[in-house]
């Protein structure tokens, strides 16, 4: 069995590309109004997922060397990065685990490692 092609676009092209072809559907003609609500809905979690994609983010933890601050990480980032601090989190080596947005919200289970 061949390995599956991987889509060699950046996920925000891919995020773009969705958000257009969804709001090109939702203009169309003969949608019922259940079909014009999934639409929607799902170009909303989309446009989530965009904003997400395009910010920029501070990774802050504790160990017993001090604490740990990295700033202005984009999304991927955050996702590797934060997996190897739960990691070191379960053998007791880091704790206080966060992650802010540029407004300094704590948005850290927005994110899949910490979930």
């Amino acid at each position: 069995m061949a390995p599956m092609p991987a889509d060699p676009r950046t996920p925000e092209k891919r995020v773009a590309d969705q958000l257009a072809a969804l709001r090109k559907k939702l203009c169309g003609p003969s949608l019922s109004r259940r079909e014009r609500a999934e639409i929607a809905d799902r170009i909303h979690e989309l446009e989530q997922q965009a904003v997400m994609l395009a910010s920029r983010f501070t990774l802050v933890y504790d160990t017993s060397h001090g604490a740990v601050e990295k700033e202005n990480l984009r999304w991927e980032a955050v996702e590797r990065i934060g997996a190897m601090a739960v990691r070191a989190s379960a053998r007791g080596d880091v704790w206080d685990i966060a992650v802010r947005d540029a407004e300094g919200a704590d948005v850290t289970f927005n994110f899949a490692c910490f979930s």
